[in-house]
């Protein structure tokens, strides 16, 4: 039997990690806004952090794609009301369109703000965090295998370095799988559009028991997903 897996419910469990680790604030006084709340993967969020956060504010290109989130969040067309940025202390962006958050419109971010960026390619270029040095810049996904274990294939997400060893990071859509495979369970297996809450809280207690960590990465984009990895550059991540 082969298990066909999208490796949604485990990237979703690490961008609700890195949120919860490195919010300066509660998370219930927080007002959490999401570009690509239509994706797998933006909409998984957005469901999860429902009931954890004080406000959602959920963008995608066409939001009558996202009326099943009205009960509990305010939706949003991205391009019409991108502005709205703006009243969020943490932004998530998981469309995958790129360039949606550049020098030019990095003015609108609230003060403080925390950025999160999951998609392939980045919808946050590094120059954002260049011109709001206020702003805090993360890079969601990234998962350290247990130990010091090495990848022979360059999969380009950068790397962390452990008592001088390089230690290359692993996407977590690739990692569900071997969670799957550790835990001799596929029932959690991601397949359809929607992913179920109890799934993604599955991986995180595999991931966990196993000696996955998730990893917060300020790593440059080019960096990230360039053949161009300069091995010298020990990534601020932790």
């Amino acid at each position: 039997t082969i298990t066909i897996d999208n490796g949604a419910a485990f990237t979703i469990g690490a961008t609700v990690t890195v949120i919860r680790r490195e919010s300066t604030i509660p998370l219930k006084q927080a007002v959490v806004a999401n570009f690509g709340a239509s994706g797998i993967i933006g909409h998984g969020t957005v469901n999860y952090l429902r009931d954890e956060v004080g406000e959602i504010l959920a963008f995608a290109r066409d939001s009558r794609k996202i009326d099943d989130l009205a009960d509990f969040a305010k939706t949003y067309t991205s391009s019409e009301e991108f502005a709205r940025i703006g009243e969020a202390d943490i932004v998530i962006f998981n469309t995958n369109a790129g360039k949606l958050l550049t020098a030019q419109n990095a003015h609108l971010l609230k003060k403080d703000a925390l950025v999160i960026d999951v998609s392939v390619p980045p919808d946050v270029l590094d120059e954002v965090a260049e011109v709001r040095p206020d702003i805090r810049l993360f890079r969601s996904g990234l998962i350290k295998m247990p130990g010091k274990s090495q990848c022979k294939t360059d999969l380009h997400f950068g790397h962390v370095f452990e008592d001088g060893v390089k230690i290359e990071l692993v996407p977590a859509c690739l990692v569900q799988g071997i969670l799957m495979a550790l835990a001799n369970d596929f029932s959690h297996a991601s397949r359809g559009a929607r992913i179920r809450r109890e799934d993604v809280n599955f991986f995180l207690e595999v991931a966990e028991r196993e000696g996955f960590e998730i990893i917060s990465s300020r790593v440059s984009e080019p960096t990230l997903f360039s053949a161009l990895t300069n091995d010298s550059d020990q990534e601020d991540s932790k």
